[in-house]
């Protein structure tokens, strides 16, 4: 009886969180995914910021979060987008991303700036009001 109750209390607690936007649903995200057929296109417009990252990889986990919330700040400025290096092996040569979190700023396509490594929402922010104004 003890473990039923608190089975149904551990399931309430999690729907409240869900339903409170405590936890954010994997379908709320504000990043842009792309892939080998999606990225061309994808970069092609405007500033777009991609994350290149890996499921294994501690900081881009910790990353994620922080460019949810500068998509969010900057979307009148700038898409963030991602990329799985796991699953575009070929992206991440042809960027030639030795490290990651490895994040690229395109302009119409062209590269203009490359972060590696984890960056703090100040610290990402400060870069990237430097170039896009």
């Amino acid at each position: 009886m003890k473990k039923a109750i608190l089975i149904l209390f551990s399931i309430s607690s999690m729907l409240l969180f869900f339903n409170t936007g405590i936890v954010k649903a994997q379908d709320d995200s504000r990043l842009v995914p792309l892939n080998t057929n999606s990225f061309n296109k994808g970069i092609s417009k405007g500033y777009v910021l991609v994350d290149f990252w890996a499921a294994w990889c501690r900081p881009c986990l910790m990353q994620k979060p922080i460019l949810e919330e500068v998509a969010f700040e900057l979307r009148e400025k700038l898409v963030i987008a991602t990329v799985n290096t796991e699953q575009n092996g070929s992206l991440s040569q042809t960027y030639n991303v030795r490290g990651i979190p490895c994040m690229i700023l395109f302009k119409d396509g062209k590269e203009v700036k490359r972060l590696v490594g984890l960056h703090q929402k100040d610290r990402l922010l400060a870069e990237l009001n430097q170039i896009i104004k």
